[in-house]
């Protein structure tokens, strides 16, 4: 009985590493044999540093987007640790129609809530804002 020839790329099995058992569905691939050049580094660790530097970028972005959110025209939200009120349009759950969905926050007893305020619904992104 001939079996096939190993293939690189083949590995492990319960053969010990010596590839897969013969006629065994279960083989392993390199993740640049399956996804390409592009994969190269994917499933390594990032360094400590650039994966510091990198979650302190996004918390400056957030900030400042935060400080943006807080002012509209002249009006500034001045509320301490509670975040300012949002408005986006939403597409309605049951068809191609839009609602305007106002958000805002309160802290009644030490925990932060959310009051939505849903608008009626537009045939429109336009019409819904």
């Amino acid at each position: 009985v001939a079996f096939p020839h190993e293939v690189e790329g083949r590995g492990g099995g319960r053969q010990g590493g010596r590839g897969p058992a013969p006629g065994s569905a279960w083989v392993k691939f390199r993740a640049t044999q399956v996804l390409g050049e592009a994969a190269v580094g994917i499933f390594s660790a990032q360094p400590r540093e650039r994966a510091r530097r990198e979650q302190q970028d996004q918390e400056t972005q957030a900030e400042e987007v935060e400080a943006q959110a807080r002012k509209c025209g002249d009006l500034i939200w001045e509320v301490e640790n509670v975040l300012p009120p949002d408005f986006a349009v939403i597409a309605d759950e049951l068809g191609s129609a839009h609602r305007a969905e106002l958000c805002v926050f309160v802290k009644p007893s030490g925990s932060m809530k959310d009051v939505r305020i849903r608008g009626p619904l537009r045939k429109t992104v336009q019409e819904a804002r």
